[in-house]
């Protein structure tokens, strides 16, 4: 059970890894592939970006582990509010509108209900000194 989670904390970190790498070299609407191994090379991890025929881009990653693949190739979707998104990877305003549009599987709509969902969730009490504050406790 330990194999198992130390594999699926791997994971996570090089997504994570590589989702900043892409932010900061600014390879958004474009195809790339980025590879990240290991310190003993036994691990490597690859993350891709790729356009469909219709134009539209879409991430996938697979794992190998000593050169034998475990994860197979994999979509992965990313869903977050473009706010906080350019905030916490310090990305500068994309002038083309949202970052997360052409994404497979993140659609307007899913965006707005997400949002409404937010809006919806957030209060505002005061607090000790009498200012207005959002509470996030109940989402």
């Amino acid at each position: 059970m330990f194999y198992s989670k130390k594999i699926i904390l791997t994971v996570f970190l090089l997504v994570f890894i590589s989702i900043e790498m892409f932010a900061q070299n600014s390879t958004l609407n474009q195809t790339f592939e980025k590879q990240l191994s290991s310190p003993d090379k036994n691990y490597e991890f690859v993350i891709q970006q790729k356009q469909d025929a219709s134009g539209a881009n879409s991430l996938s990653y697979h794992l190998n582990y000593k050169g034998k693949t475990v994860i197979l190739n994999s979509g992965l979707d990313i869903k977050l509010d473009n706010r906080a998104s350019e905030w916490a990877l310090a990305i500068k305003k994309v002038s083309t509108g949202d970052w997360m549009d052409g994404w497979i599987g993140f659609k307007r709509n899913q965006k707005q209900e997400y949002r409404h969902f937010l809006d919806s969730a957030l209060w505002r009490t005061k607090n000790y000194q009498g200012k207005i504050q959002r509470n996030c406790s109940n989402i």
